[in-house]
């Protein structure tokens, strides 16, 4: 599939090939939305994690205190477990570029929001805008970033050729037939790292990611335990392992395999709504159902 030969734009983000310029604040947003809707799900919920496990800390901390302990926690940020998401985007998840010799995108944020790719041709860098919107308000901002993303994800500026294994300007390449270059020793490469691209790993997949790990493929999902009747505890857990050799379209099909298998999805016994098994109260009674039917009081 030419998808597999297109990177991903958090291998952009994530090793520091994409720059921002313009207003800070927005760019501050700007920001937050990219790390949130795209660095893979993997490395936000082991932030997401380690975050709640020391808010659950702290509140253990708290009700030893009430419950006649003689000291106080120094901090206790408690409101922070409810500002999570918000919390989490402010971690260091991706640096912007700040090296025009590794600047493979540029956004820029002024009277516009533009996103430029600069392709090394023979003749040069040459900037190529994908995407832009004039004039914006910066009250509607993040409706300009969704734009721009979904205008970024179907761009093809660049291919990795899979014969050379290096990222190529796309015109250099044999699309739409193939992303193989016309001539693998004369087309220009980019200052891209090879070991950076990855098209196995997924992005805002809540329920099974597949993952690159150090020796295998992990296909992944998220258990939520709960520490008490209102806080809980989001974990990972690796669900199969994969040769990494497996390709990646092999490795979507396992994915979806397992997503539609009755472990992970189940109809409700009363509403008659297919759910994740994480939305259930009992085997065969949802959450909402549970309330409505039985008076559940949460």
């Amino acid at each position: 599939m030419l998808k597999d030969n297109t990177p991903a734009i958090f291998n952009f983000l994530n090793h520091g090939y994409v720059s921002a310029y313009g207003d800070e604040r927005l760019i501050g947003r700007l920001y937050d939305f990219l790390a949130w809707n795209l660095v893979p799900n993997h490395q936000l919920a082991e932030k997401i994690q380690d975050e709640t496990a020391r808010n659950a800390k702290r509140q253990q901390n708290l009700d030893d205190f009430n419950a006649g302990k003689t000291w106080l926690p120094r901090s206790l940020d408690i409101w922070d477990y409810y500002q999570l998401p918000k919390h989490i985007c402010h971690s260091e998840l991706f640096a912007w570029n700040t090296d025009p010799k590794q600047e493979l995108y540029s956004i820029t944020i002024d009277e516009a929001v533009t996103l430029t790719a600069h392709v090394r041709t023979s003749s040069g860098v040459e900037p190529r805008i994908i995407f832009q919107k004039r004039p914006f308000k910066a009250n509607y901002v993040i409706w300009a970033f969704k734009s721009m993303v979904k205008a970024w994800d179907k761009s093809d500026a660049f291919v990795f050729c899979p014969r050379c294994q290096q990222l190529r300007d796309s015109k250099a390449s044999q699309l739409p037939a193939s992303p193989v270059c016309f001539d693998c020793n004369t087309s220009q490469s980019q200052p891209f790292d090879p070991a950076h691209f990855d098209p196995i790993t997924d992005i805002n997949s809540i329920d099974i990611w597949a993952e690159k790990r150090e020796g295998f493929i992990g296909l992944y999902k998220h258990e939520i335990h709960w520490y008490s009747s209102h806080e809980s505890l989001d974990i990972k857990t690796l669900v199969k392992a994969l040769p990494l050799s497996t390709p990646p379209e092999q490795v979507r099909q396992i994915k979806q395999q397992i997503i539609d298998s009755s472990e992970f999805y189940r109809v409700c016994g009363h509403c008659k709504t297919l759910l994740h098994v994480d939305q259930f109260f009992h085997k065969q009674t949802c959450y909402s159902c549970a309330e409505r039917v039985y008076g559940v009081v949460y």
